[in-house]
């Protein structure tokens, strides 16, 4: 997981770096922010999980990335059942 976290925050740091971004390059963003999600959402870190995938659902809808906005929400959705077990 540690290795799948490095991709991504090194994916999410080169297309800082490009200037004029694509299509394809603003989905991968949405991609490797909600993987990220993902991430802290399986160590327990909710409130790290729930930005990453508000942030993945921003980027998503700003490209019309339908999907990235379905499994945003739905990792939104997760996080609250599991706030829920924890209580």
């Amino acid at each position: 997981m540690d290795q799948a976290r490095q991709w991504a925050d090194k994916a999410l740091e080169r297309a800082g770096s490009i200037t004029n971004q694509d299509e394809e390059c603003n989905i991968g963003c949405a991609v490797a922010t909600h993987n990220l999600g993902e991430f802290y959402e399986m160590e327990g870190k909710i409130q790290d999980a729930r930005r990453k995938y508000k942030d993945a659902e921003q980027l998503a809808k700003k490209v019309g990335f339908q999907e990235g906005q379905v499994n945003a929400k739905a990792g939104i959705v997760r996080l609250k059942e599991l706030e829920k077990a924890q209580k």
